[in-house]
């Protein structure tokens, strides 16, 4: 499920009055689906994030950050009565010397995906994971990806709605394949803010890149140029009245969402001291006019759940980098991986399995459709 947050969400820093969200409200999308009880759950869930980028933008370079950026806020899961994992005895599997004090990702792997899951102690690590009575969840958020989405819901009409997935994942495709030249055209136009007098213009060079670039994986893109050429679109909606490059000020939606999302559970966050001071000091959730006191911020040293979970959410992140450029060929990839890759990488998607199994609701994905569909197309090969 992908859950649209509205982008101008506004800093919430000691100069603003105190802001109240009432979660009815922002649950209006979920009323409508059909496993809308699947959202009631009630449960503990642990936090840490990995890529966390604080303000992506544009420059005169291309963006702040590396286009493979994927934002991660995630980790452990346990059932109501379920008690904590004895970190004791994962650290002694793992031979963590006692002086250090807490576990990091770091001291179990390192690398890209495939360097990581050629490592003896992620072995120990997910094999553990997997044997407990414990579930992962998480939300990815392909940056790049999320960045460009609106130049598609700017455009289409209701005739094309029924291909937007596609088209936003065509044009993603594109645009990451020269990059540099795409994102010169953001700049030159001020993306997000394009002017209303530069509507056409930036239109006419993006339909040229475009054009230039296309792929034979991207079929559905000559349907997005040929709308480019109509000459009624004076607006884009989505893409003007912004912020000048900011492709994304902050990421204070995503800490949101689970919170308003999973109203029944209970969320703890590791310390993130630039999200609490200006995105949770003034902010109130209430629901019929309670207020929810159903999250809190811990420090990491304090709480072994956390640490367990920075050291998922730095997989996942690995795990959807790889699923961002994968060809799609699980015999190829299987003549790349070695034994202890494949057995790796069978236990993570088990552990994956396991948990959407549960509930299909606690990993929450914004990426493109072919990261969507090399997800399924492994997940589904290797926890069998």
């Amino acid at each position: 499920m992908t859950t649209i947050i509205d982008k101008k969400e506004e800093e919430c820093d000691v100069a603003q009055p105190e802001i109240v969200y009432e979660v009815n409200v922002l649950r209006g999308a979920i009323a409508l689906l059909p496993m809308k009880h699947l959202f009631d759950i009630a449960v503990t869930f642990y936090y840490d994030e990995t890529d966390n980028v604080r303000k992506y933008y544009l420059k005169e370079t291309g963006t702040n950050e590396q286009i493979d950026k994927h934002f991660v806020l995630g980790g452990l899961m346990l059932k109501e009565g379920a008690t904590t994992l004895d970190i004791k005895e994962l650290r002694e599997k793992l031979k963590i010397a006692e002086e250090l004090e807490e576990i990091k990702s770091k001291h179990i792997y390192n690398g890209d995906l495939l360097k990581a899951l050629d490592r003896k102690d992620i072995n120990l690590f997910l094999t553990w994971i997997l044997d407990k009575d414990v579930y992962i969840h998480y939300s990815v958020i392909n940056l790049y990806y999320y960045s460009l989405v609106d130049i598609i819901d700017s455009i289409i009409d209701e005739e094309l709605y029924l291909f937007h997935i596609h088209l936003k994942n065509d044009l993603y495709q594109i645009a990451k394949t020269n990059h540099n030249q795409f994102n010169s055209i953001l700049y030159k136009f001020n993306y997000p803010n394009i002017s209303h007098d530069d509507a056409t213009n930036f239109l006419v060079e993006i339909r040229e890149y475009i054009s230039q670039n296309k792929l034979e994986t991207t079929p559905y893109i000559d349907l997005l140029i040929e709308k480019m050429e109509d000459e009624r679109i004076s607006e884009l909606p989505f893409i003007q009245d912004e912020e000048d490059l900011i492709l994304l000020k902050n990421l204070s939606q995503f800490y949101y969402y689970p919170i308003y999302t999973f109203i029944n559970s209970k969320h703890i966050f590791d310390h993130e001291k630039q999200i609490e001071e200006n995105h949770f000091n003034r902010v109130k959730f209430t629901k019929d006019g309670n207020i929810l006191t159903s999250f809190e911020f811990k420090d990491s040293k304090d709480d072994s759940m956390i640490q367990l979970s920075d050291c998922m959410v730095g997989l996942v992140s690995r795990f959807y980098k790889f699923l961002d450029e994968f060809d799609g060929s699980i015999s190829s990839l299987e003549q790349q991986l070695n034994d202890r890759q494949k057995n790796n990488l069978k236990t993570l998607c088990k552990i994956i399995k396991k948990s959407v199994d549960y509930n299909e609701t606690i990993i929450h994905m914004i990426v493109p459709f072919k990261e969507k569909q090399n997800y399924d197309k492994i997940v589904t090969h290797y926890s069998k």
